[in-house]
């Protein structure tokens, strides 16, 4: 299970990270994702932060990223 959300501000609020921390607590097997428009890779409270232009160049059709095909 992968949650994604996707906030369009350049620097994280910790009320940002609100609704995946509470996904994370129902679902502690999940992997959280915050894509953001900032610039750097980030972990706040377990959850991967993540640029959204880098995370979309690391689409491949057909994959997923960080997960062989």
């Amino acid at each position: 299970i992968c949650a994604i959300e996707l906030k369009g501000a350049r620097a994280l609020r910790p009320q940002d990270l609100r609704s995946l921390r509470e996904f994370s607590k129902d679902y502690p097997e999940s992997t959280a994702i915050l894509l953001y428009g900032g610039a750097q890779p980030l972990v706040r409270d377990g959850i991967r932060c993540l640029p959204i232009d880098a995370f979309l160049r690391t689409l491949v059709p057909g994959t997923w990223p960080g997960h062989p095909s």
